[in-house]
């Protein structure tokens, strides 16, 4: 049993995002951007991006919220369109202590800049407190041409 734990511990930091935390009360925070080994991330325009966070949880709380934004020309931005009920990605309520594991899709509007920015992953319990708060470096890039998309998709 340790030893699978061991295992999967390792994969989860293999495939982890390099992230600043920017005052998570929660432990053991994890965050992962699919595709994103290096960075900044690269998320392509009118594209989605597959996000998934695990902690520990510093308190119980029947809820949880998801608060994204991006700093576009030093100005903090919402993150548009996104479901900012958590308990619709993870199971509510938890307890301290539990492993809480998170994940949801973040659609790339086609209408966004191509700026390179911070984007910063907030999700705060029912008590207020920011069990994660994740930086992330990301670049906004043009869309992938729709052959590369298909041609991806068959190699898969």
């Amino acid at each position: 049993m340790r030893r699978l734990l061991l295992t999967l511990c390792l994969a989860t930091a293999a495939y982890a995002t390099t992230f600043q935390d920017c005052g998570s009360v929660g432990s053991g925070v994890a965050l992962t951007v699919e595709g994103c080994q290096t960075s900044p991330c690269q998320l392509h325009l009118g594209q989605s991006a597959n996000v998934s966070i695990q902690f520990t949880a510093s308190q119980a709380s029947r809820s949880l919220t998801v608060h994204v934004t991006a700093d576009i020309y030093g100005v903090e931005v919402p993150w548009p369109g996104l479901d900012t009920d958590a308990c619709h990605h993870t199971t509510c309520p938890y307890a301290d202590g539990d492993h809480v594991d998170w994940a949801m899709t973040v659609e790339v509007s086609k209408h966004y800049p191509l700026i390179s920015t911070k984007a910063t992953f907030k999700l705060v319990d029912g008590g207020g407190q920011s069990q994660v708060c994740a930086l992330v470096d990301v670049r906004l890039v043009p869309a992938l041409p729709s052959f590369y998309l298909h041609h991806h998709d068959n190699i898969q």
